[in-house]
């Protein structure tokens, strides 16, 4: 859950989340309503919930059906101390791979399972574990090192699985089968794989690791073909004490974005390279005195271009935080933020329109220190920068925002009418007019904590002390504030909601809260506008609770 800054802690430099935290990544449903609509919440698509449902004391794996009617167990009979820890629902919507120490306490195994429940049950896919098993997510400490390709054919997992003391990359069918190991195997205490990624259309798979020998040796990227042939260095040589530490794929699966401080230790700047072959070009302008690319960089959705964030100022005056694009190729290297005042921190944000067509930033470029929000385009010498933040009050900041998928508006959260009154606007791409208020805030106690888009851009969903201080609920809202829903109803336990997620078509929106009864944590359905609401969790032991969910494709 995106949680946002308190006002109250401005001293602590100010964080800022551009994407929509709670909204995952979305495909369209092929099994339920597919069409945004939806007249019961019988007619959604299932739910995976990971709960301690029947057992306070052991996390399992659950699948809710026909609107909470069938609930079926996913995970399979636990060892005594075992938990599931982590779920991922295949592409296509056909199976679920989780993480568990199901067979033997404290070490982690990859299970698939079919996930509408019905037999065969969970099997076990990931091979007999040297070690503890799969491997912590690196960037998300919460969550587990697996991932699925796009065709849902394979899934890749970090793991320690041949050795005890070394994290190494392997792929597997869904069955199980041709378990295969991505790299040459490891000999030496140390060597690991850092971080791995597939490639959007599932071709190969990129990852970091220390492979080469003697130790210490530097961090490299690598890609390979998902059945372990064609392992390929594409990153450049490094100058000594170099390292690569972090890449993202083109989403046309073309080329490969990489930062690393390869020509001078401890600069990092941004690179492309080809995903067979060790093909690169700089993207990144020249760096300020001991400057560096910030590890937020982007692709356009289209592939065209990459955004970044870097101490740079085209006339070397300042070393205040920019924002650039440039083409993959290493040409076409513009600065695209404007001037920024002398004390200013800079930008401390980006995001990409989904059409590709604009970028959206946040900085403190009118006045230090207050974090406006603006919109860019990405590719002309001259930019068109626009402030979209409308602020009335000096000191207010923009802690959040995010694009609409339609690309027509972008939403944001801001204390700009009242300081430290964080309420959700909404502001047309262009800038014209003034933003509108989506939230209804009643009392100037109460903040927006959050919010998500609907697929089909019609609605937004935040989480708010909208009605009650203290007590955020869930509401949608139309994109000018003009309709305003309540989803929950939660003020009755003066409880809270947790983790909300729409359903991928829009038709609906689960989430979790402690609605029925305070401190017990159970799983919602709704239609977006409140209405034919249920809970679709079933019963619960006492001490229970839903932990997290994700909607069936």
């Amino acid at each position: 859950m995106i949680k946002v800054p308190c006002r109250s802690k401005r001293s602590i430099q100010l964080l800022i989340w551009l994407t929509a935290g709670l909204l995952w990544a979305v495909t369209a449903f092929s099994c339920g309503s597919g069409n945004g609509t939806a007249s019961r919440t019988e007619d959604l698509p299932p739910v995976v919930f990971l709960a301690n449902k029947e057992d306070p004391g052991v996390v399992e794996l659950y699948v809710s059906l026909n609107g909470g009617v069938d609930i079926e167990k996913l995970s399979g009979a636990m060892v005594g101390g075992g938990n599931v820890v982590d779920f991922q629902i295949s592409p296509d919507g056909m199976l679920v791979a989780y993480v568990a120490d199901q067979r033997f306490d404290g070490t982690f195994e990859l299970f698939v399972s079919p996930a509408d429940g019905i037999a065969p049950p969970a099997t076990p896919v990931s091979g007999p574990m040297a070690g503890t098993g799969i491997a912590v997510d690196p960037g998300n400490p919460g969550r587990y090192s697996f991932d699925w390709s796009s065709d849902s054919q394979r899934i890749a997992y970090r793991a320690t699985q041949s050795r005890a003391d070394n994290i190494e990359l392997y792929t597997v069918r869904t069955n199980g089968t041709e378990n295969v190991k991505l790299h040459p195997d490891f000999t030496t205490s140390g060597q690991n794989v850092v971080d791995f990624a597939w490639a959007p259309n599932s071709s190969r798979v990129a990852y970091t690791a220390n492979q080469t020998l003697p130790l210490p040796s530097a961090v490299e990227l690598y890609t390979t073909r998902p059945n372990g042939i064609g392992n390929v260095r594409v990153s450049a040589d490094l100058v000594s004490g170099g390292n690569v530490d972090r890449f993202v794929w083109a989403p046309n699966s073309t080329r490969i974005a990489y930062r690393a401080d390869q020509t001078t230790d401890g600069q990092f700047e941004l690179f492309v390279t080809q995903p067979g072959q060790a093909i690169w070009d700089q993207v990144s302008l020249p760096l300020a005195a001991s400057g560096y690319v910030r590890t937020d960089f982007a692709w356009a959705p289209n592939s065209s271009r990459l955004a970044y964030r870097a101490d740079y100022d085209i006339f070397r005056l300042s070393d205040r935080l920019g924002l650039y694009t440039g083409r993959p190729d290493g040409t076409e290297q513009i600065i695209v933020s404007g001037g920024m005042p002398v004390s200013s921190t800079g930008v401390i944000a980006l995001q990409w329109a989904p059409d590709s067509s604009l970028l959206t930033y946040v900085a403190d470029q009118v006045i230090a220190d207050q974090f406006d929000l603006f919109q860019t385009t990405p590719d002309n010498a001259t930019p068109l920068f626009v402030r979209l933040s409308e602020f009335r009050v000096t000191g207010g900041d923009v802690t959040a925002a995010n694009w609409s998928p339609s690309s027509s508006r972008v939403a944001y959260i801001a204390d700009q009418n009242v300081l430290g009154f964080s309420e959700l606007f909404t502001a047309f791409r262009s800038g014209a007019g003034l933003p509108q208020a989506v939230s209804n805030l009643n009392d100037q106690q109460s903040d927006v904590l959050n919010f998500a888009w609907s697929p089909d851009s019609s609605l937004i969903a935040f989480q708010a002390d909208q009605d009650v201080v203290g007590v955020f609920e869930l509401y949608t809202a139309t994109p000018t504030g003009t309709v305003n829903y309540t989803i929950s109803s939660v003020a009755a336990t003066v409880g809270q909601v947790q983790q909300y997620l729409w359903e991928p078509a829009g038709a609906g929106i689960g989430y979790i809260a402690d609605q029925d009864m305070a401190a017990r944590f159970e799983l919602y359905l709704s239609l977006p506008d409140g209405s034919d609401q249920a809970k679709v969790s079933g019963a619960m032991v006492v001490g229970g609770d839903v932990l997290r969910f994700a909607w069936v494709p």
